[in-house]
């Protein structure tokens, strides 16, 4: 028997009214909206809280993705879970859910608008705050953290994901 692969894509980071709504932002390069009855698992998994959240309503606003589940039955059990990381199981997905993970980023080219072209993503390095692209190309290896401030666009749409990265990126790795 196997062990299901999961992948967090999610965080959630505020309220949102009185019903046990809640707002998320995605992470990981994930942007799907969870469907109706999916299940959600949280990270880290606390003792006195459900560790598995049942999605009765999903739907993307300006400012995230707003939540109703069907465990946070009130604003205070709300916001018991901001902060919280939420997980999927790969086998959940829907085909177009699948489509909208554009988690794979591997060899794609990176065009960075102030620096021309990077190179291409060799790796990501994952960590609990956030994920690094390693471009392996004509600066050598750079790491570019996978932020708004630093990655524009990077959707499944084009094979270039375009940046606009500091300097300091690029001096950080001649000193090395």
């Amino acid at each position: 028997m196997s062990c299901p692969e999961y992948s967090v894509f999610a965080r959630i980071s505020k309220v949102y009214g009185n019903k046990g709504e809640v707002v998320a932002h995605f992470v990981h390069g994930f942007s799907f909206t969870p469907t109706s009855k999916q299940e959600l698992y949280c990270i880290p998994p606390m003792l006195h809280r459900p560790r598995v959240l049942h999605v009765q309503a999903a739907t993307c606003a300006a400012d995230g993705l707003v939540l109703l589940c069907a465990e946070l039955d009130s604003r205070s059990m709300a916001e018991s879970y901001v902060g919280t990381y939420l997980a999927i199981n790969r086998c959940d997905l829907t085909d177009e859910q699948a489509k909208q993970s554009i988690e794979p980023v591997l060899n794609r080219a990176v065009h960075d608008k102030r620096f021309g072209d990077l190179g291409v993503v060799s790796e990501v390095l994952r960590s609990s705050a956030q994920d690094t692209l390693l471009v392996h190309g004509r600066y050598s290896d750079v790491m570019i953290p996978l932020v708004p401030e630093f990655v524009d666009d990077i959707t499944a749409d084009t094979d270039v994901i375009t940046t606009h990265i500091p300097q300091s990126l690029l001096d950080l790795q001649s000193r090395l």
